[in-house]
């Protein structure tokens, strides 16, 4: 069997690329796997490889990766990063190809339990997630309009009185004058104001009243994100994804403007299409190595271990702590 294990990483966001590697090398200790990484010419990323003592396959673009995260700019040099290593990944022959990016640590089970969820024969996933901390533990429900639901619509949230007579005036706006550029920017920023508005009771409570699909993980499968559950999922990220294949053999960015997310165009527009499934394996799930204020932060996932709260005991939790490179 052919592993081919796949990261972008560039000058900037080679931060935890070190770790990353050795994480999955750990992962990895009994099996026989090539390592492909995509990065720009700057052979920041080449010295850092060098010092893993690990013999990755390094593809070289030109790319500048100083561009402002998630604008069209930067996601187009991430999906032909990625779709430098899934090209190369298809040439080796792969059989499984496993996505890890270089701000991710594996769990040291990762592999296995990835593999195993693919090799289940019912449901047939084609395609296997480890869940990790971003905002809210990924993974979740979502439609191809809607990539990922809202965990809680409007009707759900304590929303200021101001807040409220904002939104309604800016509505009004747009019905009278169209989707202009500048009103959509505006109402963009209401919305954000509204989406870190809390919500007017938990998960449990609001599904008792009107039960709906919702986004993120925890607010997907309320009470279920334990250890041992595998769930099936409408999304994924490409942080420890790993792909039959047959999702290999469908996986590329053809006709992606950078919009969006790269992953979710991948999900949304190759992978469901095809009729490929995603399982979530809860059991396995990652570090997530994120730049804040100028530090680096791990968020490191755990699960509840507390005996006597018997409500909380194995499910999925997250500490915050600074990131210390080996």
């Amino acid at each position: 069997m052919k592993i081919v294990v796949f990261t972008a990483a560039t000058k900037n966001y080679a931060y935890a690329l070190r770790e990353s590697m050795l994480s999955v090398k750990r992962a990895l200790a009994y099996a026989d796997y090539t390592h492909v990484v995509a990065t720009d010419r700057s052979g920041v990323t080449k010295e850092i490889i060098k010092s893993t003592g690990i013999d990755a396959k390094i593809i070289e673009i030109d790319c500048d990766d100083s561009e402002e995260k998630y604008k069209n700019k930067s996601q187009l040099i991430i999906s032909d990063l990625q779709q430098a290593c899934l090209d190369e990944a298809r040439e080796i022959g792969a059989d499984l190809c496993w996505s890890v990016e270089s701000d991710i640590l594996v769990h040291q089970s990762s592999f296995s339990s990835l593999k195993w969820v693919l090799e289940c024969p019912e449901p047939r996933y084609d395609i296997a997630a480890a869940t990790y901390f971003n905002g809210a533990f990924l993974c979740g429900r979502g439609t191809p309009i809607r990539q990922i639901c809202e965990d809680y619509t409007e009707s759900e949230r304590k929303i200021p009185e101001e807040l409220e007579e904002k939104l309604a005036k800016k509505r009004k706006e747009i019905d009278s004058d169209g989707a202009k550029k500048e009103l959509m920017d505006e109402m963009e920023k209401l919305q954000e104001e509204l989406r870190a508005c809390p919500p007017s009771g938990n998960v449990f409570e609001l599904n008792a009243k009107s039960w709906r699909r919702r986004g993120w993980l925890e607010n997907a499968y309320p009470g279920a994100a334990v250890f041992g559950a595998t769930l099936p999922t409408d999304w994924c990220g490409l942080g420890c994804t790993l792909l039959t294949k047959k999702a290999l053999l469908h996986s590329n960015f053809d006709g992606y403007d950078g919009g969006g997310t790269q992953d979710l165009y991948l999900v949304w527009n190759k992978w469901h299409p095809a009729g490929l499934m995603i399982g979530c394996n809860v059991s396995v799930p990652a570090i997530h190595v994120k730049r804040e204020a100028g530090q680096n932060i791990a968020w490191v996932p755990f699960f509840s271990s507390i005996e006597n709260e018997r409500e909380t005991y194995g499910h999925l939790r997250v500490s915050k702590r600074k990131f210390l490179k080996s």
